[in-house]
């Protein structure tokens, strides 16, 4: 460009000839001769305009027959779209379909999907997950702990601090546990559910041994207690695959609130008495007719409550017990009907109830007197 710039200097502040043009720059006075056509087919003279740099001086003078330059058209907002793909039911589909309503002259379809994918690789270099509201809540204990002061006793123990954060808009719930065992673990799942005032469609959890006995990529066992837990308020648990970092982007809201704590440097954590009543996940006849109970004024929620047995779920313990006949479970009183065949019976010990379950399959023939306890 710095040549052809030379040669209209020449030609039209100059006077200058075309051979004296092409010895003075260096190219062939065939070359000088087609510059000039250019220039003059495109309406360039000297000076040339400031706002002609290089690019644009090879444009006008180089474009290609039939060229038409490219119509500037409304750039979307990409971080207004991006977040609200992040709801239910919205795609790029409906999204397109408003920018196109305030941008009649805006990009068609096809690109508005294309730009919109270059725009999110651009964003960061980790992958990112797209939560539906209300489908997820991820679980598990913070790595860091907290000192609790006990103002009755004067004693400092350290708290385990439990996160749940909810996949699509990362609202996180936070308690301090002194331990990491089943009844703590079940507890403040059910604390979470009451404090949400609902259930998620799953909860997504760590390989923490309360809740996961085996952890495996394909076939993960779950802890029996924690899938009663999940079948009273009709949810699912998924654990995350075993080995490697698993825990979700959503934990950073969860670490960050723990770091707040910690630079706090708070002399003492009380306990907070939380009174938020929790919505139970119930069928639609079940939730049709309570609600119109409370629309005709009958009875309080209290009441309905008391009526239609809505409780939160109880903490169980499974046991195993191996018999043959009649045998006593954990000296509680509860025994097995007579059997023939050696039985694995299965005692599910709640805080209210004692249930037996006998699961098929003789583990040695009649006569063997065994128990594991």
């Amino acid at each position: 460009m710095r040549k052809i710039r030379e040669v209209l200097r020449l030609k039209y502040a100059c006077g200058a000839s075309k051979r004296v043009i092409a010895q003075t720059v260096g190219v062939g006075p065939t070359s000088v001769g087609e510059y000039i056509r250019r220039a003059s087919v495109a309406g360039i003279t000297w000076p040339i305009p400031v706002e002609f740099d290089d690019a644009a001086l090879e444009r006008a003078l180089f474009a290609p027959a039939g060229y038409n330059p490219p119509l500037s058209r409304p750039v979307p907002d990409w971080g207004y779209v991006h977040a609200e793909l992040r709801r239910r039911g919205v795609t790029l589909a409906l999204l397109w379909e408003e920018y196109r309503a305030g941008h009649p002259d805006g990009y068609g379809y096809s690109r508005f999907c294309d730009l919109y994918g270059v725009w999110r690789r651009g964003v960061t270099a980790t992958m990112r997950q797209t939560h539906a509201a209300g489908e997820k809540l991820f679980v598990d204990f913070a790595g860091d702990t907290v000192s609790v002061f006990d103002g009755l006793t004067g004693e400092v123990r350290e708290a385990r601090i439990f996160v749940a954060v909810l996949g699509a808009s990362n609202y996180t719930y936070a308690e301090a546990r002194f331990s990491e065992a089943l009844p703590d673990w079940i507890g403040v799942h059910v604390n979470v559910l009451r404090f949400l005032g609902g259930v998620p469609r799953a909860i997504v959890c760590d390989n923490l041994k309360a809740g996961v006995t085996i952890a495996s990529r394909y076939e993960p066992g779950v802890n029996r207690t924690y899938l009663d837990f999940a079948s009273h308020y009709g949810t699912a648990i998924v654990p995350t695959r075993p080995r490697k970092q698993s825990r979700p982007g959503n934990f950073g809201q969860g670490d960050k609130w723990i770091s707040c704590l910690k630079a706090a440097r708070m002399p003492r954590l009380r306990r907070i008495a939380m009174t938020r009543r929790a919505r139970r996940n119930h069928s639609g006849a079940f939730k049709a007719k309570v609600a119109l109970a409370a629309i005709r004024g009958e009875k309080t929620v209290a009441e309905l409550a008391q009526q239609f047995d809505v409780h939160p779920n109880q903490i169980t313990a499974w046991r195993a017990q191996l018999l043959e006949g009649a045998a006593e479970v954990f000296g509680g009183g509860a025994s097995a009907p007579p059997a023939v065949d050696v039985k694995e019976l299965h005692a599910k010990i709640g805080q209210l109830t004692l249930e037996n379950d006998f699961l098929s399959g003789a583990l040695g023939k009649a006569g063997m007197t065994s128990a594991k306890r």
